[in-house]
């Protein structure tokens, strides 16, 4: 479903400035980690997959198709490049920058339905501020990002907070990346 800017702001109206303020302070704390571009990028890929895990099992492909969507105006932009390697990751940085963010969402999620948002207004809400945390990237940043997620989720036994692994995703052939954006 595409919202209009009207609907999109009366959305936002709903939640209130408690919601936006709360998100605000989370990426704060979620800058104060620390994180190098690439490890930033891997926890919000960890997070994104925890949220879809959480909320939107049912129809994951949706709902990152939607962010997906949400970030084509980036298309040509030039955003942060990852060159960090895997091996320079810090995991335990990355799960705490997962961890913040997926506590703050879960909150997030807490006052859409105490608000009375209706299910798909709620998705977008979070939508909105996931794609923010993307919007430092550059689009084939993005879209591998995406990609891994959905690889992630749809893996059996995936849990809530398990590693998404990026470079696997980049090793996917263009076709694939593609297809499935």
């Amino acid at each position: 479903m595409q919202q209009t800017v009207g609907a999109t702001h009366q959305t936002m109206a709903k939640i209130g400035a408690t919601a936006r303020n709360e998100m605000a302070t989370a990426f704060a704390a979620f800058d104060a980690i620390g994180l190098a571009a690439s490890e930033r990028l891997s926890a919000i890929a960890g997070v994104i997959a925890a949220t879809v895990a959480k909320r939107h099992a049912v129809a994951p492909t949706r709902f990152l198709g939607a962010i997906q969507d949400m970030m084509r105006p980036a298309i040509g932009r030039t955003g942060e490049p990852c060159t960090a390697s895997a091996a320079d990751a810090r995991p335990a940085h990355i799960a705490d920058g997962v961890r913040v963010l997926d506590a703050a969402l879960d909150r997030l999620a807490q006052h859409l339905t105490a608000a009375g948002l209706p299910g798909d207004e709620a998705a977008f809400v979070e939508r909105v501020f996931l794609a923010r945390l993307l919007s430092a990237y550059r689009p084939q940043a993005i879209r591998t990002t995406l990609l891994a997620v959905g690889r992630a989720v749809a893996r059996p036994g995936y849990c809530c907070g398990d590693p998404v692994h990026l470079a696997e995703a980049e090793a996917v052939p263009a076709a694939d990346v593609a297809a499935a954006t």
